[in-house]
């Protein structure tokens, strides 16, 4: 992949988590607009950044997690998702914080 490519990349994965893009757009826009972006080749790489976003903390607004957990699941909703444990993991912990809140 060339660097330019890349760049070109990361800017658009910086917007598509801007705060306009994501009060403004629907999730399925959003999916559909990453799906047609990024080559099936490319997914599991991106797959691996917005995991990689969501557990570093790296996404600060609810709205940005939602969006990257929903391209996370649209991806691979046709087939097994290799980022099933990712979810149960955020599951878990939401379940914690409900039995401690108590």
């Amino acid at each position: 992949m060339s660097q330019q490519l890349i760049n070109e990349n990361s800017k658009y994965i910086l917007d598509l988590f801007s705060e306009q893009t994501v009060d403004s757009q629907s999730l399925d826009s959003i999916c559909a607009q990453v799906q047609k972006r990024f080559p099936k080749s490319e997914h599991f790489n991106l797959c691996l950044l917005l995991a990689s976003l969501i557990t570093g903390g790296d996404l600060s607004l609810p709205g940005q997690r939602v969006v990257a957990l929903a391209l996370l699941y649209d991806i691979y909703k046709q087939q097994e998702n290799p980022f099933s444990p990712l979810f149960l993991h955020l599951l878990e912990g939401i379940r914690c914080i409900e039995i401690f809140s108590l």
